[in-house]
């Protein structure tokens, strides 16, 4: 990638997206995907672009095409709080988008070090202004606070697998803690198409009635459908 920065560097800034076909498009790459560390389950086009994006210090980073703009839209104007949970996956995608709204936000962090330098790598808008919620014993307490603040939480509910060392584990304590609540709940993934268009998609807000497990269930096969990650659920 380095390569293609110093050889092709006006392109690189301007046409991004052509850069990015022509990197993936080299054969080489295709044949060592399957062997690379690929610990969020990344399709290869997503996962190219999430080794550019590690690689070089300052990209440009893609716009969303939602599918239904619409629903997007419904979000950020609810008057009180949501719950929007998202896959790892080595960006910031929903974070971005939702920073540019009026929409409040607050984020529930597992690894607090890195937020700072992450969101400004993602161009995240006023990441100063983002509500963190840490994972601890008081991070429940803390989130039944920030639910009534009229926020849109933001939790990715998938965990590295000591076994196979991917984001495949599911833990339910979204899910129970957004019946309990009684928040509307929201599913966001992503993936990227053919002519390197980064597809985002939304689902909700959940029927919660039939409980937690099925909700978690209906996440599963959402994002088996969209970005093709295959999770399980945590014991």
């Amino acid at each position: 990638m380095a390569y293609f920065e110093a050889r092709d560097k006006l392109a690189f800034s301007t046409n991004f997206k052509g850069t990015l076909r022509r990197f993936a498009s080299i054969p080489a790459l295709k044949r060592l995907y399957p062997f690379a560390q690929n610990i969020f389950g990344l399709r290869y086009l997503d996962f190219v672009y999430w080794q550019i994006f590690e690689s070089l210090e300052d990209i440009p980073m893609l716009d969303i095409a939602w599918n239904e703009p619409w629903r997007f839209e419904d979000i950020c104007r609810l008057p009180n709080s949501c719950i929007i949970l998202i896959l790892h996956n080595g960006f910031a995608h929903g974070t971005r988008a939702l920073s540019y709204s009026n929409k409040r936000l607050a984020a529930v962090i597992g690894v607090l070090d890195a937020v700072s330098h992450f969101y400004r790598r993602n161009k995240i808008n006023h990441p100063e202004d983002i509500e963190i919620v840490p994972v601890n014993s008081e991070t429940l307490l803390k989130l039944a606070d920030v639910a009534k603040s009229g926020k849109a939480i933001i939790c990715a509910p998938d965990l590295v697998n000591p076994t196979t060392g991917r984001c495949n584990l599911l833990s339910m304590g979204m899910f129970h803690f957004a019946g309990y609540a009684n928040l509307p709940l929201y599913y966001f993934d992503f993936y990227m198409d053919e002519d390197c268009i980064l597809r985002g998609f939304i689902k909700g807000p959940i029927d919660l009635s039939l409980g937690p497990v099925k909700a978690a269930e209906d996440f599963i096969r959402f994002c088996k459908s969209i970005s093709g990650r295959n999770l399980m659920f945590a014991n």
